[in-house]
């Protein structure tokens, strides 16, 4: 019972499939494996990315978790490269509870083929609280290149699936198949798509998703794999996002409008990403903007920059912002010079208690009686690249000398480096 989708498509363009990626959670009884070390390897003119999980839920703060037994290739341009995890048991806590979940990303090339590859295998489980289980998943994507161009391999597989307890046959082709579990919501199961063109290939798979009555989305069994040509400028890596906040050691607030660079750039072009206004317990965010731009220079160098742009914030009546604007550039020479700054970073307009006031000097802690203290433009450079914080403000919630539970909230922040493998 098995599904194959084998895509050989050089004119069509590339689809993106969008993953996500933060820590396992819920019960975990073995510790997930450490990345295994590689060798130098071989560096190619093709760049790869991939990633898989066992299981992700999301559409409910009950019940959220985050990607289970995450396995992550970083953008690379070696062969070979690999990266594992296992995690025997795992559970959401609610709805979802996995047996032996294993995922791989790894890199090979022989004399006609280089290959990235994404796998997930779990020997067993449930979702939807129990009322959906399996037996036997794997979800394999393989994006690659040989003589005649760039293709995607895709494959969905279980062994057996129940619904309620009584089986039900596992839906055989290369489309998307939904099943209603009753009185509780929709299965979709053999999600699999793989598009390639004249200079990549990109392939995604998710064998299981639930989507319940009241909004909870449970995914399970999910791998992304990607090869790209043309790249030999570098590689990008990156993102923008217009705002973030912790309380202490916990996150309050995620990071708005988040706009992430891909491994090879966007050819150009401008991609982009907006919010609207946001309440909070501390202040209100207004609208946010991320774009980022990554380009392949004919010289064998590469240039972009990431941006982000909050047009208001305010935090109490006593302190605002207007046209905040964080932005990160970066060049990277054929000779592997790297050249990056900060310019076009600032905040347009500063009120404390609702008069304007001077630009403190960037980096300089300016206190705000009653509120907190803010920094402006936070420059953190690396041998490859950038990261740039507009604006940064500390709101004091404790008792004076003690500000473990103060809220820190980071207002445009833009950061990006190209690497050369």
């Amino acid at each position: 019972m098995s599904t194959t989708r084998s895509n050989r498509l050089w004119r069509r363009a590339v689809v993106a499939v969008a993953t996500a990626g933060l820590a396992g959670a819920g019960l975990v009884t073995a510790a997930a494996l450490p990345a295994q070390a590689a060798p130098q390897g071989t560096l190619t003119d093709f760049g790869f990315d991939a990633s898989s999980y066992g299981s992700k839920t999301t559409g409910n703060d009950n019940a959220r978790s985050g990607a289970t037994a995450l396995s992550v290739l970083p953008c690379t341009r070696y062969v070979p490269r690999s990266n594992a995890n296992f995690i025997e048991r795992v559970g959401d806590g609610d709805g979802v509870a996995l047996q032996n979940v294993r995922t791989r990303n790894f890199t090979a090339a022989t004399d006609t083929q280089t290959a990235v590859t994404s796998r997930v295998t779990i020997s067993d489980g449930t979702l939807g609280g129990g009322e959906i289980a399996f037996t036997n998943l794997t979800g394999l994507v393989k994006s690659y290149h040989d003589a005649s161009g760039f293709h995607v391999d895709t494959t969905s597989t279980l062994g057996t699936l129940t619904i309620g307890g009584a089986p039900v046959a596992v839906p055989i082709g290369e489309q998307e198949t939904a099943i209603p579990v009753p009185g509780s919501g929709t299965l979709y199961v053999n999600f699999q798509v793989g598009n390639a063109n004249a200079v990549s290939a990109v392939g995604g798979v998710n064998v299981l998703k639930f989507v319940a009555d009241d909004g909870t989305v449970e995914k399970v069994g999910r791998a992304f794999a990607r090869i790209d040509g043309n790249i030999e400028g570098g590689l990008f890596r990156g993102s923008a996002w217009g705002s973030d906040a912790r309380t202490g050691n916990i996150a309050a607030l995620g990071r708005g409008a988040l706009q992430p660079m891909p491994c090879p750039g966007t050819r150009g072009e401008v991609v982009d990403t907006r919010t609207g206004r946001l309440d909070t317990a501390f202040g209100f965010i207004g609208a946010r903007y991320s774009a980022v731009k990554g380009e392949q220079l004919a010289t064998r160098s590469a240039t972009g920059y990431t941006r982000s742009v909050v047009d208001r914030a305010g935090f109490s009546p006593a302190l605002q912002f207007r046209n905040i604007e964080a932005r990160a550039n970066v060049t990277r020479q054929a000779d592997g010079d790297v050249f990056r700054n900060a310019n076009g970073t600032g905040v347009g307009e500063i009120l404390v208690n609702g008069e304007p006031i001077s630009m403190p000097a960037p980096g300089q802690s300016r206190n705000v009686a009653g509120v907190g203290t803010f920094i402006l433009k936070t420059v953190q450079k690396t041998p490859i690249g950038i990261n740039v914080t507009a604006v940064t403000v500390q709101l004091f919630n404790g008792t004076p000398k003690d500000l473990r539970d103060d809220t820190i909230v980071h207002l445009g922040r833009a950061k990006l480096a190209i690497k050369r493998g």
